[in-house]
């Protein structure tokens, strides 16, 4: 956990300064306590048959998912090259489910040799070619359908992935003709209905209006077709709280509500108690886990704006530019006597958007070190070499010990695979 401590800045108690001062900046550095405590709010779930994957894309990093290995959850991957990082740690491939629109031929049968747990089917063509792909290796494949419930939520556009005109997922309108493509394929195995509605849902609504979506499709698959379906995915998204503004629903709120709606479902039908809810937390589960260090290179004023000039950039934290974020930003060891300013705090990449903070109160002074705050996720994963930068380190507190997880590239790993013609 991150907090304040006689006015420096600490990670389960020791000193970000020190981190900074040894590590340099930009550095990443994530607190292994609040991952393990994120995590044991699932790992208390018990009175539903709960499955947990977590969502590689939030962060990657291998020690990180190391740890879910060791909490004993699963993961949802959306590349080859997720689930390489997942076989990487030795965890469980059969614990694994394969999502996306666009996968590769070579993808899927490298995740059925590697004997993946499932693969969410997004179009209707998908199911074909995952059929030839096991036919020609000799397997059957289990698949879930991944449909497209229309459900709205509130949250940025870009991260909305369940209404109509979304990429994502099968049309409910195409299920019943879905089924009888399924029934008529002889090396793939319908396994489970799926549905993702986006990332940073903050009500539980959509959740509750998903699942019952998915309830009905699987009464109809019994009802229609004689076909069982015993695993039902949620998906993920569940919201974390970036600011003071925001109101995040707790975890038990949620498990109570999924237990209402089991509860109604079995009065009619006993076979609910057959159900394995799949669930696929990334966000948060690693979210409020870290801070990004970034020191202070210059100050500059520009008609009514001041410039706090740091040297993290885009290219490190594009959640602001991409997404509108706001993070907290917090000085990490005040020893100036600069005044209290209203700042825009921004990085050396050559475009206006290079904003990781606007309007931000910090009390600061050049060569000081500020932390951006809840960087775990959708942070490090998407970070890019624009400019020529190179990539941050990264390290983990652990037991009262600093691990670096990722050094800081080099220069000359930018063009490491580059050939002049």
């Amino acid at each position: 956990m991150f907090y304040y401590n006689n006015d420096i800045l600490s990670a389960d108690g020791i000193s970000l300064k020190d981190i900074a001062t040894h590590f340099g900046t930009p550095t990443y550095v994530y607190s292994e306590k609040s991952i393990s405590d994120n995590s044991s709010y699932f790992k208390k779930i018990n009175n539903i048959n709960l499955t947990v994957c977590y969502a590689v894309k939030a962060n990657s990093n291998l020690s990180i998912l190391n740890l879910m290995n060791r909490y004993g959850f699963g993961f949802d991957v959306v590349s080859i090259g997720e689930l390489l990082r997942v076989k990487k740690i030795n965890a469980d491939i059969s614990k694994c489910i394969f999502s996306g629109v666009g996968k590769k031929d070579d993808e899927i049968e490298t995740a059925l040799k590697l004997g993946i747990h499932s693969l969410n089917v997004e179009n209707m063509g998908e199911f074909e070619r995952i059929n030839k792909i096991a036919k020609s290796l000799n397997l059957i494949a289990n698949i879930m359908i991944r449909i497209n419930p229309n459900i709205s939520v509130d949250t940025h556009p870009f991260i909305t992935t369940a209404l109509d005109n979304s990429k994502f997922g099968i049309s409910h309108s195409l299920i019943r003709e879905a089924i009888k493509l399924c029934k008529r394929l002889k090396n793939t195995n319908l396994i489970g209905i799926s549905f993702h509605l986006g990332s940073q849902i903050k009500e539980i609504g959509p959740y509750i209006e998903g699942l019952q979506i998915l309830l009905d499709i699987r009464k109809m698959f019994k009802e229609d077709y004689d076909i069982i379906i015993n695993k039902l995915d949620i998906g993920g998204g569940l919201g974390v709280a970036y600011s003071k503004n925001d109101t995040i629903f707790p975890i038990d709120d949620f498990i109570k509500r999924v237990n209402e709606v089991f509860s109604k479902a079995s009065t009619d039908d006993k076979t609910i108690s057959d159900i394995e809810l799949i669930l696929e937390p990334g966000r948060s589960m690693v979210a409020n886990s870290a801070v990004l260090l970034s020191k202070v290179i210059a100050k500059k004023k520009a008609g009514d704006k001041n410039f706090l000039i740091v040297d993290a950039a885009m290219n490190d934290l594009i959640r602001p530019i991409l997404y509108n974020a706001q993070h907290q930003v917090k000085t990490v060891n005040l020893i100036s006597n600069d005044n209290t300013k209203t700042y825009d705090i921004v990085g050396p990449i050559c475009e206006s958007s290079d904003v990781l903070g606007k309007n931000i109160d910090l009390q600061v002074g050049i060569n000081e070190y500020i932390a951006i705050y809840d960087t775990g996720a959708y942070c490090s994963s998407m970070s890019s070499n624009y400019n020529s930068r190179t990539l941050p380190a990264e390290v983990m507190i652990k037991d009262g010990n600093i691990h670096l997880i990722r050094e800081r590239e080099k220069h000359e790993d930018l063009w490491r695979n580059e050939r002049i013609i």
